[in-house]
């Protein structure tokens, strides 16, 4: 699949149109979006934005087209996730509301909640097999991402939601 090319003039919403997790890697890498005060148009360039902010245009690009990159590997189908679950060790975490997870879960999964977050945290080995999934696959990607950020190694999350499976 080839990419996209960003140009220094395309708005943020094209940018995010053309590379979903964008918006997560811009805030995560250049605390750029996420609060009043760091935030942006979808209209502003992506130079322009960089430049409000004093952030290179070219590391902000590179920083995205990576992120995309390691978002594009942690997305897995269900077919593939199915055949994972059912070969190997795989903690299954739903990172649903409650109410969400009581209309269906997926068998042996865990509810994502302050304690078992702080138990992944805290006590898993960075290398556990790790599928996460929600409604959409939005959700689960930030959470994936999150855990990646963290050096967790082996997370995927479960593409297009749990009605996929």
């Amino acid at each position: 699949m080839s990419v996209i090319e960003i140009h220094k003039e395309m708005t943020m919403k094209e940018v995010f149109e053309h590379f979903p997790s964008a918006q997560r890697a811009i805030f995560q890498g250049f605390h750029i979006g996420g609060c009043q005060s760091c935030g942006y148009s979808p209209d502003e360039s992506i130079q322009q934005v960089c430049e409000k902010h004093m952030k290179s245009t070219d590391d902000v690009i590179a920083h995205i087209y990576k992120s995309d990159e390691i978002d594009r590997a942690m997305r897995m189908n269900s077919e593939k996730a199915k055949e994972w679950v059912s070969k190997e060790k795989v903690e299954i975490i739903d990172v649903r509301e409650a109410h969400e997870a009581e209309e269906g879960s997926i068998a042996d999964a865990k509810l994502l909640d302050r304690q078992l977050m702080g138990e992944i945290m805290n006590t898993w080995a960075k290398d556990t097999n790790i599928l996460a999934y929600c409604a959409s696959g939005q959700r689960s990607a930030d959470f994936a991402s999150y855990l990646i950020g963290h050096g967790f190694t082996n997370v995927k999350s479960l593409d297009q939601g749990i009605a996929a499976w």
